[in-house]
């Protein structure tokens, strides 16, 4: 009887591939017959700008031309990962995925994951990454460290236009053909913009009454959705949840914590005549560091308004969320064919939900 061979799997974003990833997999395929790269099928709701599948595994590829004991699964061998994945995790894709390959699998992961989520009884090579030391096992087998590669400070250089030398040439030679990560700049700023809202809501949460105000990050569609305003601006939405938004020294208190001036009084279609009253607020603010301005508009609400935004994510596929992003983008100097799109989506949310209770 042949000696079952023993794989190693080394699932990960890699936006892009870099030399710490390639280090990693070269020393652990001095322990086993040979390891596989997984480049992550689905996006993570934190990382919303990461480069489609396709393209990441061209990179991976194009990194490991040469490398006969490393690959990425082709054809039946990644549809069989690709559904698992989605329909149980990476921990249970491995396993239908060595099955299909028949192999034995040994999980590649960093300190962080293996810390968070212990493989019992899992054969498991471990990425170090700070000062814990993890002790070896008969499972569990501690990889020698690499240097600290990061694929976001990576990203940013390249945005940058500045020189990167973390990555195979053949990967920057690509990356630079098809002008990759140009655009990334964009997602830079508004992550930064994002979190200068998010600390700004976290200083007003702490002058404010909790029974009184309550302040939250919102959207019209989605919940944190910044739109990138091209030349003009950044746009962030913050709901003030409140027990009356008529009530003027609430308002008065809120323009004096915030900056934030009154605009209009208006009516929320899907709430009942009595409780249905809004307020908006709004200001633009110049923060150093960023290119743009933010504007910044305040919603008040009543303490009862069922905040929609937040379900999106529940009922909507990322394509579908990135696509109405994209909408509302191409919309956004179209006031009645916005509004009449962001109530479509709403009457589709409501929809799925009530097909899915």
């Amino acid at each position: 009887m042949s000696k079952i061979e023993k794989h190693g799997f080394y699932p990960g974003t890699f936006d892009p591939i870099h030399e710490g990833h390639l280090e990693i997999a070269k020393k652990a395929s001095e322990h086993v017959d040979k390891v596989w790269l997984l480049p992550n099928p689905k996006k993570s709701k934190s990382k919303p700008n990461t480069l489609p599948l396709e393209t990441r595994r061209d990179l991976v590829n194009i990194a490991i031309e040469g490398q006969p004991k490393i690959s990425v699964p082709e054809n039946e061998a990644w549809a069989e990962y690709e559904q698992a994945y989605h329909q149980h995790g990476v921990d249970e894709a491995i396993t239908a995925l060595s099955n299909h390959l028949g192999v034995k699998p040994v999980h590649i992961v960093g300190q962080d994951v293996y810390e968070k989520r212990p493989h019992k009884g899992r054969k498991v090579m471990v990425i170090p990454r700070g000062d814990n030391p993890i002790a070896e096992s008969a499972d569990v087998h501690v990889l020698p460290a690499v240097g600290d590669i990061s694929s976001s400070k990576i990203r940013e250089k390249l945005a940058k236009g500045q020189a990167v030398t973390e990555l195979h040439p053949g990967v920057y030679r690509e990356i630079k053909n098809r002008r990759l990560y140009e655009n990334s700049r964009e997602e830079i700023e508004t992550q930064a913009a994002k979190k200068w809202i998010l600390t700004k809501i976290v200083e007003w949460e702490k002058q404010f009454d909790p029974h009184e105000i309550k302040v939250e990050l919102g959207g019209s569609l989605i919940s944190g959705l910044f739109v990138f305003e091209g030349a003009d601006k950044f746009d962030a939405d913050v709901k003030f949840i409140v027990s009356n938004p008529e009530d003027q020294t609430i308002l008065q208190k809120i323009e004096s914590v915030t900056g934030l001036k009154y605009k209009k009084t208006l009516r929320i279609k899907e709430l009942p005549p009595e409780k249905n009253t809004a307020v908006m607020m709004e200001n633009t603010v110049t923060v150093p560091g960023l290119s743009l301005p933010i504007d910044i508009e305040g919603c008040v609400r009543q303490g009862p308004y069922i905040n929609s935004h937040k379900f999106y994510p529940l009922y909507f596929s990322p394509d579908e969320l990135r696509q109405i992003k994209e909408t509302k983008k191409a919309l956004r100097g179209n006031k009645e064919e916005y509004k009449k799109f962001k109530y479509e989506m709403r009457d589709e949310l409501m929809r799925r939900i009530n097909a899915n209770s």
